[in-house]
C-alpha cells in the first residue's frame, strides 16, 4: 500500500496495465491442474486464489479516482471484470460460507 501511495500517475498506469497482462496459471503457477487431486488440488487452487486476490488488492491500491476504476477493467470473452467485483464476490462468499458453517454447528 504504502509502495502505491507514492507512485506517479504514469507509474500506477504502467503498472496496471503490466498487472493486467499477467496470466497467473500461465505465468506464476505453471501447473496442469487435470494431474492435481485430492489435497493437493485443494491447496493448488487456495494458493491460486490468494495469488488473485494479492493482484486484485494491488489494482485496488493504484485507484486514485472514478476514471482510474475504468483502467483496471478486464475485458473478459463474454464479461467486463474488475477487482472490486472480485473482492465483493469473494467477502459475499466468506459471509455466506460463516453463514452455513454456523447454522450447520447449531443442528
Amino acid at each position: 500500500m504504502n509502495y502505491s501511495k507514492s507512485m506517479t500517475n504514469e507509474e500506477r498506469y504502467s503498472t496496471i496495465e503490466i498487472l493486467k497482462g499477467i496470466d497467473i496459471d500461465k505465468y506464476i503457477v505453471k501447473r496442469d491442474t487435470s494431474k492435481l487431486f485430492g489435497q493437493e488440488r485443494e491447496e493448488y487452487f487456495q494458493n491460486r486464489r490468494e495469488l488473485e486476490t494479492c493482484q486484485n488488492y494491488f489494482f485496488v491500491t493504484c485507484i486514485r479516482n472514478f476514471d482510474d476504476l475504468r483502467k483496471v477493467e478486464i475485458e473478459e470473452e463474454f464479461f467486463t471484470e474488475n477487482p472490486f467485483t472480485i473482492l465483493f464476490q469473494l467477502t459475499i462468499l466468506n459471509l455466506l460460507l460463516n453463514f452455513i458453517n454456523s447454522f450447520l454447528q447449531i443442528i
